[in-house]
């Protein structure tokens, strides 16, 4: 397999988290001190991740017509970028979105608003853009949105960065592992022309 959809991956994670320490800079928020990877934080990390995956295992079985699209939206682009990753290919670019995206919405967003406008608007705010950032369908922003807002409530509640970077990157990873292992997901054909 070509290494480039997981470098590419990785890349552009790489530049949200550069995004995220410059916005940190600029809001004054402690982005490192924000890490603190207490073992509490990093299994309630944990315990999330599996909840949120039994709470949207029945959009991916659902028959409702914008669950399906988002079902094989998600589909695709796994096949297409992920079908003959490795694990440590899904651990990597997984470990590369949990980290530097909650950096960026629970960390330099969340907490860089809280001062100004209090915790619930800050989740609201850092989730609303989360779920802007993953605009895939309409669909799949809310869910994303709802996902920030489980997200933010674990960062608010732990105060340890860890938590949501753990919940982010072990869901990611199990969702992906599931779909190009366990349902093992075939590439795409090319496409005539490209």
């Amino acid at each position: 397999m070509s290494r480039s959809p997981i470098a590419a991956a990785v890349a552009f994670e790489g530049l949200a988290l550069a995004l995220a320490f410059g916005l940190a800079w600029a809001l004054g928020v402690p982005l490192l001190r924000l890490f603190r990877f207490t073992a509490p934080a990093v299994a309630w990390g944990a315990a999330a991740a599996v909840g949120i995956l039994v709470a949207l295992l029945p959009m991916a079985r659902s028959d409702w017509p914008p669950f399906r699209r988002v079902t094989r939206v998600v589909r695709e682009f796994a096949a297409r970028f992920f079908s003959d990753a490795t694990l440590l290919d899904l651990a990597l670019v997984s470990a590369a979105a949990g980290v530097a995206e909650e950096a960026l919405f629970r960390g330099a967003i969340q907490v860089g608003l809280e001062g100004a406008v209090g915790t619930g608007p800050a989740i609201g705010i850092a989730a609303l853009l989360f779920g802007l950032a993953h605009f895939v369908t309409p669909t799949y922003a809310i869910v994303a949105t709802a996902m920030g807002v489980a997200l933010g409530l674990l960062m608010a509640a732990t105060g340890d960065l860890a938590a949501p970077v753990v919940a982010h990157a072990l869901y990611d990873f199990l969702a992906l592992y599931f779909l190009v292992r366990v349902e093992g997901l075939d590439a795409p054909p090319e496409e005539a022309g490209g």
